[in-house]
């Protein structure tokens, strides 16, 4: 490969691995259908499963853009409360699954099972502002962090 398409390659594989991660965290019922797999078919606890793989998957993007820019302080903390949050959220992504298991995709399921439907837009709507939200306030704590304002 010439030395030339080398920053092109980088900057579209960074593209389809940001493109991924917002899909997955947006709208992972696209990617469960687009992508079929027998063994993760398209059903409300796949679709929640998928957002925690998407929410990882954005602070990895993220963490990837934020060691790219400049070397000033802010940007070095922010990285570091970045790469802070990445680890985290290993550990309590599933946690949070677990929580939205309980109150929330269990008796979705249990009243899909009921009416026979396994898709509500307004659920879905929900469950996407819940993950969103979490991606959102881990960005602005390590704003803050990184600007000094500890919380």
């Amino acid at each position: 490969m010439p030395d030339g398409m080398w920053p092109i390659f980088v900057i579209l594989v960074f593209l389809f691995f940001a493109g991924l991660a917002l899909i997955l965290l947006v709208w992972p019922s696209l990617f469960l259908r687009r992508i079929r797999n027998p063994l993760l078919p398209d059903t409300p606890w796949n679709r929640v499963q998928t957002r925690g793989i998407g929410l990882i998957l954005c602070l990895f993007v993220l963490l990837v853009l934020s060691g790219g820019a400049p070397g000033s302080e802010l940007h070095e903390g922010f990285h570091r409360n970045i790469l802070v949050a990445l680890w985290v959220s290993v550990f309590t992504v599933p946690i949070l699954l677990c929580i939205l298991w309980q109150f929330s995709v269990r008796s979705f399921v249990r009243r899909g099972h009921v009416t026979g439907t396994s898709e509500d837009p307004a659920w879905e709507r929900r469950m996407t502002l819940v993950f969103c939200s979490a991606l959102v306030s881990v960005i602005v704590l390590a704003l803050l962090a990184a600007n000094g304002h500890h919380p």
